[in-house]
């Protein structure tokens, strides 16, 4: 059975032309439910994200502020289209985007940014995540290329931990993050509940902390950038990953261009390629003399095994109702005890408490943190947590409430209030 890998597009934006003024009102006489923000960004007057229900599909930033009709830089129907993260991790995320950009007759340019990203638990080989870390902080691992490094942990005792480390600036046509995915999504406000069900799908240990490589490409920065000048610094070499001027070998490269990555198995292909060159690490070593040795000499670790055997995932499952965060579980075990306790509240705002904790249980994933309304009925919990008769006592119930019948069974009189 092939190994399947858990690749998956985290960003994809793209930059286009709209036909018309493609705005807010247009999309809402098409059907969908349009949220626009008050205030732009900086390139944009105008951004809304549009909705199918509750879903988002696609954030749309159009109306730029510099226009050549007025004597800037970009062409007045200038468009930017985004998915929103949960796109990314559907079946077929870049068929949407295609569909929809042709849907509304828009006019593709160029790809602004895409992410590639892998989820594992451990490097192949089982090489311990943290543990490669630490050596490669303690310098005995150094890396190939992007030599500038940010990294975020905690100088803790007896070992200094790292969460994340990112390799290449902001002004970086591509940067290497590697970074703990769990901890992120654990974070109250962070949960993605499908980015779960993709490692489940993938066959990844949720139970387990699971790791991720994501490489971040851009294109051109139109803040910067004329149009034209877009094709001539978006080129990336298909066999190795690697970036390059368009004067350089030309016909070696392709434009960026989100198109040439329809499948899950496309996006896992050029992601090893670019992890055999910007994810590549060697280990320290010196020189007979005893000095240290050149990196490019020096061995390299072995951390993604590449073979024909592996394939991306295909995800099986999309959950649409959120991970509860912390507040919500606290307010629902609230409200559980409150609706248990008759010794301090009437029994209507107990009943009310049951109902709104029922509600918040159905509504959201709570099961799957083990918050679940006990289904107990009241009087039966009375007679559970009663204390047993003494001797007197049941002959007193005896007397009073038990009667004996011809063929020598005690029953009690339906007016018994046991």
């Amino acid at each position: 059975m092939p190994k399947l890998r858990c690749i998956n597009i985290d960003w994809l934006e793209v930059y286009v032309l709209e036909p018309f003024a493609l705005d807010a009102q247009y999309f809402v006489r098409q059907g969908y439910k349009v949220r626009e923000r008050a205030y732009g960004t900086p390139m944009y007057q105008s951004m809304f994200t549009i909705y199918n229900g509750k879903e988002p599909l696609i954030e749309v930033r159009r109306d730029p502020y510099s226009k050549k009709s007025l004597a800037g830089i970009f062409d007045d129907n200038s468009v930017h289209l985004r998915l929103p993260n949960v796109q990314c991790y559907k079946q077929h995320p870049v068929e949407f985007l295609q569909a929809f950009i042709k849907r509304h007759h828009y006019h593709y340019v160029s790809t602004t940014r895409i992410d590639f990203c892998l989820d594992f638990n451990t490097f192949d080989y089982n090489r311990d995540v943290p543990n490669f870390i630490r050596k490669y902080m303690a310098g005995r691992y150094f890396k190939m290329n992007q030599s500038r490094l940010t990294a975020h942990g905690a100088d803790s005792w007896p070992l200094r931990e790292y969460w994340s480390l990112k390799w290449g600036s902001q002004e970086s046509a591509l940067t290497t993050k590697l970074y703990d995915k769990t901890a992120e999504l654990t974070t109250p406000g962070h949960d993605k509940p499908y980015i779960w069900d993709a490692w489940r799908d993938a066959g990844l240990d949720t139970q387990k902390e699971v790791y991720r490589v994501e490489f971040s490409i851009k294109g051109a920065e139109l803040k910067r950038l004329r149009k034209e000048e877009i094709e001539r610094v978006e080129m990336v070499d298909t066999n190795t990953g690697e970036l390059f001027n368009k004067r350089m070998k030309a016909e070696r490269f392709v434009m960026l261009d989100f198109n040439n990555y329809p499948t899950r198995d496309a996006c896992l292909f050029t992601f090893m390629a670019l992890a055999d060159k910007y994810f590549d690490f060697r280990e320290a070593t010196n020189t007979t003399q005893g000095n240290p040795q050149r990196r490019d000499r020096c061995p390299k670790v072995a951390l993604f095994a590449t073979s024909e055997e592996q394939r991306g995932y295909k995800p099986m499952r999309f959950v649409t109702k959120p991970q509860p965060g912390k507040t919500l579980l606290m307010l629902a075990k609230k409200l559980i005890s409150m609706a248990q306790d008759p010794d301090h509240y009437t029994h209507e705002f107990r009943e009310d408490c049951r109902t709104i904790a029922a509600q918040l249980i159905r509504e959201s994933r709570m099961k799957e943190h083990g918050v679940e309304l006990p289904i107990i009925r009241e009087a039966l919990q009375l007679q559970q947590d009663r204390a047993p008769m003494t001797d007197k006592q049941f002959r007193e119930f005896i007397e009073r409430y038990v009667s004996k019948t011809d063929n020598g069974f005690y029953h009690p009189p339906r007016d018994c209030p046991f």
